[in-house]
């Protein structure tokens, strides 16, 4: 069994990610730059049609046309729909990646080069999101009640609703974030059987997160700071392929666990 400790798993993510720093610096800058049009295909929208009155982003939303509202739930379904491949190929390198092969970067796009990927790739992410957005909606509805209940305890007691709230929000988060841990590991067990039912996909992924939870648990809280950290533009370049190649480093690690178990089962049975 290969030794699993968090400094083992960052260690070897670090090692790995010391052989393609400008191939992950590129990824990183390609993901900024569909941002940044999609920014600016939304504001430009809203400019024409006369919501936004400078290059920002929120929108006068007394001045938001039927239109406008149209406009960004198109330009957003694109997005969605048009990257969801990009997102996987780019799982599907650093898949590669804590393996210790170093792909070329049109490896990015292999996830476009027929119908039938993409169609496999959007149907993984909708079945995921899915099990994300009940998971929200259920925590959501509970916020807010919560919210609710403060705004009719009335005046006087500022403070404490103030610290009520913001404790609820911190909690539901925290609840979100361990809720859709076992939704993690989809996009590299994905890259690695590409073939597979997308329900049989999320079923991996939820035993493999629950074949070791303490530690899962830990691991992945160990990466929120530095996720935090990439509110800096220049982190960014490093934190995002870090958290992703820890989480495909980790899910290895599970793997050859659990195959070194079932042939030691299969050998005394």
């Amino acid at each position: 069994m290969r030794d699993m400790t968090i400094k083992s798993i960052r260690s070897e993510t670090l090692t790995r990610m010391k052989s393609c720093w400008p191939e992950m610096s590129f990824i990183i800058v390609l993901a900024a730059g569909i941002v940044f049009f999609f920014y600016a295909a939304l504001v430009f929208m809203g400019q024409v049609l006369g919501v936004h009155d400078s290059f920002y982003a929120i929108p006068s939303l007394s001045l938001a046309e039927p239109a406008y509202i149209a406009g960004v739930l198109g330009l957003y379904t694109v997005l969605y729909l048009g990257s969801v491949p990009l997102s996987y190929g780019i799982r599907w390198f650093y898949w590669n990646l804590s393996g210790g092969a170093v792909m070329p970067l049109s490896s990015l796009f292999a996830c476009y080069d027929s119908w039938h990927t993409i169609q496999r790739c959007i149907i993984v992410r909708l079945m995921t999101d899915l099990r994300r957005i009940t998971r929200f909606i259920v925590l959501g509805t509970f916020g807010y009640a919560v919210f609710f209940i403060c705004a009719r305890v009335g005046t006087g007691h500022e403070r404490l609703i103030e610290s009520i709230e913001t404790f609820t929000v911190f909690v539901l988060l925290v609840i979100y974030y361990v809720s859709t841990m076992d939704l993690f590991f989809v996009p590299y067990i994905f890259a690695d059987n590409p073939d597979l039912d997308a329900g049989e996909i999320i079923n991996r992924s939820i035993r493999a997160t629950k074949y070791r939870y303490n530690f899962s648990v830990k691991l992945f809280f160990s990466c929120i700071p530095w996720s935090l950290s990439a509110v800096l533009v220049f982190p960014m370049m490093f934190v995002l392929p870090l958290v992703n190649i820890i989480h495909a480093v980790y899910l290895r690690r599970i793997m050859d666990d659990m195959n070194e178990k079932k042939d030691t089962d299969t050998r005394t049975a």
